[in-house]
């Protein structure tokens, strides 16, 4: 049987922990936004009868997505089969309930792809982590030597760089706005103030916390640096719904509309972290083995997402060409059309996927591929950034540009490279550290024919 030692810098399990951790996450946040939605209906809106069945059927897909998530990140791959099924059922009745609202074709195949792609990706990835590591291992081999923890501080990392860039961003146009309001606006300053502070706290936390592990792979200080993340994450959110509602003069029921599922998730990869790392690091369960630095270095997980990264694009990509971007706009579905078929972001997809592929193949050309994709990506952020520029020149008042349209113009050339950037450092840490010997799955036992007895 084929195992996944062939590969010395594949993960061992496969790639699951990885794939396990993001549809964990993004299973909490969609249950958050569907729980939005319905909530929308209910308290605004008149609840309609197509609506609020694809919006709970949404609702209880992303929560099965979460729990099968967990599954797969504890190396059991067929927790995914529920999941999968309800997909397939929730999709057909989204496309049956477009369908009599009137959808042109092209639009229910562009609502097709872009939901079911997922689902297709995710029994792929599973597929291949059945053929390749052997279901009959104990956990205790078949999982990573980490139990994935290593991948989740990469990205941790990527999170964290990318949160500080758009803390920045916040804080420059909170000044502004508040700058522009009139007198009586003290309680916002303070809030808003308490609110960006502790957002850095949190942030650094973060940070951190990833570092320690990463560096040293101290499991112990990890949970500690994760527990005050977490303290700091459950403060930040509190101060935020506080600022939500002073800002928007909402209260009651309306308060509530917005404060929860923002608050869920804003949450959502804090409680994540908190549970993935605790769970891994023994907090919930002695018996575990002591952990190790995986021989992959965590960079599969980072391959899983580059892969969900371009599948997401490209999927985004052909709906668009197929039947133009759905827009759901109370209860209506409109429809725009490209301008065109090939864009700059369209070169980026194969680079995503090559990389994607080569992390968590293991392939002797990953680093190559990361090369290429962080060269494509800084092309297009250039591109993408000098397109801004000539439109604001072309404003009445191109002589002054104001500094949150500066940082934001910042931050939209800075975050997409933050990825490439983390796998290329996290690739040339892994190549000078020695490869740990892969660990071969034991021969299959032959059974014993007693001859004596026919």
């Amino acid at each position: 049987m084929r195992t996944a030692s062939f590969a010395p810098h594949a993960p061992r399990d496969a790639g699951l922990s990885g794939l396990g951790l993001l549809m964990q996450i993004t299973g909490r946040t969609l249950f958050w936004f569907g729980i939005f939605g319905l909530m929308v209906m209910f308290v605004v809106l008149r609840p309609s009868g197509w609506a609020l069945l694809v919006l709970l059927l949404s609702v209880v897909r992303a929560h099965l997505h979460r729990l099968a998530g967990v599954t797969v990140a504890l190396g059991q791959p067929g927790g995914v089969r529920g999941y999968l099924v309800f997909a397939i059922v929730q999709t057909a009745v989204v496309v049956w309930a477009l369908r009599s609202m009137g959808t042109p074709t092209g639009g229910l195949v562009g609502a097709a792809i872009l939901l079911g792609w997922w689902p297709l990706a995710v029994w792929a990835l599973v597929r291949r982590a059945e053929r390749i590591v052997p279901v009959d291992l104990d956990p205790e081999r078949r999982l990573p030597a980490d139990r994935g923890i290593t991948g989740m501080s990469l990205v941790m990392v990527v999170l964290g760089v990318s949160g500080l860039v758009l803390w920045g961003v916040g804080l420059g146009w909170w000044i502004w706005l508040m700058s522009a309001k009139s007198a009586g606006a003290g309680m916002l300053w303070m809030v808003g103030i308490a609110v960006f502070a502790m957002a850095l706290v949190r942030g650094l936390l973060h940070l951190k916390a990833a570092r320690g592990l990463l560096r040293g792979f101290d499991t112990e200080r990890f949970s500690r640096d994760r527990d005050r993340y977490f303290l700091a994450a459950l403060l930040t959110s509190g101060l935020t719904m506080v600022l939500a509602v002073l800002t928007l003069g909402a209260g009651g029921l309306m308060a509530g509309t917005v404060c929860l599922p923002l608050m869920g998730v804003s949450l959502a990869w804090p409680v994540l972290v908190r549970d993935f790392g605790a769970v891994s690091v023994g907090d919930f369960d002695r018996e575990l083995p002591s952990l190790a630095p995986p021989r992959d270095g965590g960079l599969g997980t980072l391959g899983v997402l580059l892969l969900a990264g371009g599948g997401l694009a490209l999927a985004s990509w052909l709906a668009g060409a197929l039947g133009g971007a759905l827009l759901p706009s109370f209860g209506a579905v409109r429809y725009m059309a490209p301008r065109s078929w090939i864009t700059p972001g369209l070169v980026s997809i194969p680079a995503m996927l090559a990389c994607g592929w080569g992390l968590l193949a293991g392939r002797p050309w990953r680093g190559a591929a990361a090369w290429l994709l962080l060269g494509v990506t800084a092309v297009i952020a250039l591109w993408e950034g000098s397109a801004a520029l000539r439109l604001l020149a072309q404003a009445p008042s191109a002589h002054f540009l104001p500094p949150q349209l500066i940082l934001a113009g910042a931050a939209q050339l800075l975050i997409p490279l933050v990825l490439p950037l983390v796998v290329l450092w996290q690739l040339r840490r892994v190549e000078r550290e020695p490869v740990p010997p892969p660990a071969e799955s034991p021969p299959p036992e032959t059974p014993r024919i007693d001859l004596a007895k026919g």
